[in-house]
């Protein structure tokens, strides 16, 4: 499935719920926003909830579930789609400014954006 695929199928279970993502005014838009962006901030929160994030207690005993964690995710997709459809964006825009995004992110590593090459905390090569 294509990333705009997925977007135009939340969006259509958008107004399967009564969402149009049309608005009387600018206010309205923005707090439907505020409110989607708080509401997004608790999916993250859901999604740390499946896995050990306590650094101060051992792994073993900690909640750790990937197939959980995973549903969070896909939860944080849905409401970053609904932020998507919000702000008034086309689905068909989302895969041209990602790449311009993707080449911008590529082109600070070349800059020296990043702190060095090697391999991340906990990653092995």
């Amino acid at each position: 499935m294509q990333i705009t695929t997925a977007l135009d199928q939340i969006k259509s279970y958008q107004k399967e719920l009564g969402y149009n993502f049309k608005y009387k005014d600018t206010e309205a838009q923005m707090d439907h926003i505020r409110d989607l962006a708080l509401a997004l901030n608790v999916e993250v929160a859901e999604f740390l909830g499946w896995l050990p994030f306590k650094p101060w207690r051992p792994i073993e005993g900690q909640e750790f579930d990937v197939p959980e964690a995973a549903m969070e995710l896909i939860d944080i997709f849905f409401f970053t789609a609904n932020l998507w459809s919000a702000l008034g964006l086309p689905t068909s825009s989302f895969e041209e400014l990602f790449q311009i995004k993707l080449e911008e992110n590529l082109s600070r590593i070349s800059r020296g954006y990043n702190k060095s090459v090697e391999t991340p905390k906990g990653e092995t090569k």
